[in-house]
């Protein structure tokens, strides 16, 4: 545990004798050890004496190896440079820990109680922060453990890099917030010290993503907030306002679940920047019960401000037939709401084979039929879910290393976290909205068809040896048929279906893949794929949904696009031709 400062107020001083004060030469250093601490007494020119933890917080190499100059101590093994008067760090990262220090009687004694618990949390979030800007991942990851160790919780710790990311993101909240929602599921397994690996991925990616950025300017909380309001300072594209009604209504007091549904029903409004704003919608809700009730206004204001500067996608023409045939189905949505108090869960089979392979129209009208038919929006979601999945089957892997295209991997994979946000956001608004999510779900499913490879098809299951452990050797070796036929085998003959979850899983945190915003991809879709898999339980298409993830893990994934964007660049720059984009 770090102190930091030797004036820190301690839940009771332990004052310890430890050295005479004859034995102490100026300019000197001596180690000393009591109750288990390695002190370093540090005596400066004047005969002043100081005391300081013998273990650099950098790696723990020993203090008194290093030099002395002045009140300056250097560590020899990094150059790590600290004050020892207050433990200050001048040169490195973190602080190292100072004991409050007096003579009595011809004796030094240091008080070696620990210092109040409070204060050094503080402290060390102030530092943990610091090291993600820097995008110092060890030194954040330290102090991540150190604060684990005071007693924080994980989850208040994936809150707190998803605060960095919502004040320091330039354009408001990103992947910061999914991801660290996302790596709350993993610390059910994860306990102790061990949950930093869990924490690190969000640490990782916010860091790179906010490196050396200053917070941005916060507006003032807005009186007398409305849904209404909000919604409308969205669509006008009023940042401020937009944010300061949401920083309004929690500071009212809105429950989480509220504010959700503003933020839904906005996006219900357009399909903004790749479905974020909505798979963040939901993230927010998840991360919030997780971490404890806390901290709502600063994430759900971020995002309501990313929001506004969102991409909206329905404005493009690739989206205009769906945009034109929702415009004329709201005439009856408010009808249809009655319809839906004696459902009727019919054959969904054409709705998914439309969206697959039919038209613009045939996918409208088969999502009509249904909604007409009484069929549950929540029945409806699902089904999307389905589709979804054969969609991410069907990829085309020959476009992931195609720079004349900019279709790849991680946009495959939002088709199905997209749908698994849709399916649980239609049954948070109101009838009108989540007809609305079903067609920007349904829109984005079909788009995607472009992204087929005719040629996809399912390996039979595996015949030989099999177990979880071959799977996992598959993935790793990038034998995709192998692996989606493995999984068949495994699923087929009903083993241990925790384990092969949990090993998927694990494989977020692996560093099977490296660059941050491909890793939070693959946390993200991995456990969208389960969480979809267990809602969907009974449904015929179930399964599809792990092939499509075994198939996307064990695909070679190019993570580095330094090259495809200097070609992108030259052709648009240099020749006028902008980027092929075969699915917008």
């Amino acid at each position: 545990m770090n102190d930091f400062t030797g004036s820190e107020a301690r839940v009771a001083a332990r004052w310890v004798a430890v050295a005479k004060v004859d034995d102490l030469s100026p300019e000197s250093m001596k180690v000393v050890r009591r109750e288990g601490l390695s002190v370093l007494l540090v005596t400066g020119r004047d005969g002043e004496i100081w005391a300081v933890e013998n273990h650099c917080p950098h790696e723990g190499y020993p203090l008194v190896q290093g030099t002395l100059e002045g009140c300056v101590l250097t560590c020899t093994w990094h150059n790590w440079k600290f004050d020892a008067r207050d433990g200050k760090c001048q040169v490195g990262g973190e602080d190292v820990r100072s004991f409050p220090i007096r003579t009595r009687a011809g004796m030094v004694e240091v008080d070696l109680a620990d210092p109040d618990p409070a204060i050094v949390r503080e402290r060390l979030l102030e530092s943990f922060r610091c090291g993600i800007l820097r995008f110092e991942n060890d030194r954040a990851i330290r102090d991540g453990v150190r604060l684990l160790q005071t007693g924080m919780a994980p989850e208040q710790l994936l809150r707190e890099v998803a605060l960095v990311d919502a004040r320091h993101s330039e354009w408001g909240t990103s992947h910061g917030l999914a991801v660290a929602a996302d790596c709350c599921r993993y610390l059910r397994r994860y306990s102790g010290n061990n949950a930093m690996y869990a924490i690190a991925p969000a640490i990782d990616y916010c860091g790179e993503r906010n490196q050396h950025r200053p917070a941005r300017s916060i507006p003032p909380a807005v009186t007398d907030p409305s849904e209404e309001r909000f919604r409308e300072a969205v669509e006008k594209e009023d940042a401020a306002l937009a944010e300061g009604l949401i920083l309004g209504a929690v500071e009212r007091g809105d429950e989480a679940e509220v504010i959700q549904r503003w933020l839904l029903g906005a996006c219900a409004d357009h399909f903004y920047d790749f479905g974020h704003p909505l798979i963040y919608s939901i993230k927010l809700l998840e991360l919030w019960e997780a971490a404890g009730r806390e901290q709502l206004a600063p994430l759900a204001g971020s995002l309501a401000y990313s929001m506004v500067y969102g991409t909206r996608e329905d404005s493009l023409p690739y989206w205009r037939p769906y945009a034109e045939r929702l415009r004329a189905f709201e005439s009856e949505l408010e009808g249809l709401a009655s319809r839906q108090e004696s459902p009727e869960d019919g054959n969904l089979q054409e709705l998914k084979l439309a969206v697959l392979d039919g038209t613009a129209e045939q996918a409208f009208v088969a999502l009509q039929s249904a909604l007409r038919r009484g069929v549950r929006v929540e029945v409806i979601a699902t089904e999307l879910v389905a589709a979804a999945a054969h969609r991410f089957y069907r990829f085309d892997r020959r476009l992931e290393r195609n720079d004349q295209v900019a279709e790849n991997w991680i946009w495959i994979t939002h088709r199905l976290t997209v749908s698994a946000a849709v399916r649980h956001a239609v049954s948070r608004v109101t009838f009108p909205n989540a007809v609305r999510l079903l067609v920007h779900g349904l829109a984005f499913l079909h788009t995607g068809k472009p992204m087929d490879d005719p040629d996809s098809r399912l390996p039979p299951s595996w015949s030989g040896t099999n177990t979880v452990g071959h799977l996992l050797d598959a993935i790793v070796g990038r034998r995709a048929d192998e692996a989606v036929a493995r999984t068949r085998a495994l699923l087929e003959a009903g083993g241990d279906r925790q384990e092969l979850r949990e090993k998927i899983e694990d494989l977020g945190l692996a560093d099977v893949v490296v660059r941050p915003i491909v890793v939070v991809h693959v946390i993200k879709t991995t456990f969208a794929a389960f969480e979809e898999w267990d809602a969907m339980e009974g449904h015929p298409d179930r399964d599809h949904l792990l092939f499509a993830l075994i198939r996307f893990l064990a695909s070679d994934v190019q993570e580095r696009r330094v090259r495809d964007q200097v070609t992108t660049s030259i052709r648009w720059v240099a020749d006028g031709v902008i980027p092929r984009k075969l699915t917008q």
